[in-house]
């Protein structure tokens, strides 16, 4: 990956990360206004969560007040091992290099996926993290490996085996985070693509499936070859 991206004429990612792109991300995870999450949830179910997010290793502190989406964001991702992620140090990097930097849909974009959810949906999602985060770090494992591996299908299976009991919103998440978003990609990486020699960073779940970026990109005309 790193001998592709330094000699790639351009860098692509989901969206910006910057200091005021960042604060608003924060405000975003925060309810407003005097809304807790035990009561949403009630102090048995709030328990549950508190402590599951403490086993992840991530801090408690302020989560009565974290809207549930976010602390779905919290138990579905690893504590992390820096703070510079791999988004934000190919970002730096690009920079560095004097790369044109592009993004693919804006902060307010990927906010609203998650922040434009029903609230009822959004608790159901957060007591099946609940129910499942024992099993988070193994599937992040899994998901490693299987992107090394290029299975696709694997990838694709791993996703809807982690399907929340509720269907309707399993379905209603898949369409926002998902189908939705790669679709608006799909459109506006064209010029990138068209430019050419264009590195361009996306999540493996944008991959697979029918409606993932890679057969999108094929039904719109574009070779694809994988390049390691």
């Amino acid at each position: 990956m790193r001998a592709a991206f330094e000699h790639a004429s351009s860098f692509t990612m989901e969206t910006f990360f910057s200091g005021a792109g960042l604060v608003r991300m924060a405000e975003a995870m925060y309810f407003p206004d005097d809304r807790t999450l035990d009561q949403l949830l009630g102090p048995e179910d709030y328990a549950l969560v508190e402590q599951a997010v403490a086993a992840q290793g991530h801090p408690t502190r302020g989560l009565n007040k974290k809207k549930p989406w976010a602390v779905v964001m919290t138990l579905d991702a690893p504590p992390p091992e820096s703070l510079l992620f791999l988004d934000l140090m190919l970002q730096r990097d690009a920079v560095l290099a004097g790369k044109p930097n592009h993004k693919l849909e804006t902060m307010e974009e990927q906010l609203a996926v998650f922040d434009g959810m029903p609230l009822a949906d959004q608790v159901t999602l957060l007591k099946e993290s609940v129910r499942a985060h024992h099993q988070m770090r193994e599937q992040h494992e899994e998901l490693i490996r299987l992107y090394l591996k290029r299975d696709l299908a694997g990838l694709l299976a791993l996703v809807n085996n982690s399907k929340p009991a509720d269907d309707r919103v399993f379905q209603s998440l898949l369409d926002r985070l998902l189908t939705q978003r790669n679709i608006k990609m799909a459109e506006r990486m064209a010029p990138r693509l068209k430019e050419g020699n264009a590195f361009i960073a996306v999540g493996a779940g944008h991959l697979p499936g029918e409606m993932g970026l890679l057969q999108l990109l094929e039904r719109a005309g574009y070779r694809l070859t994988a390049v390691y």
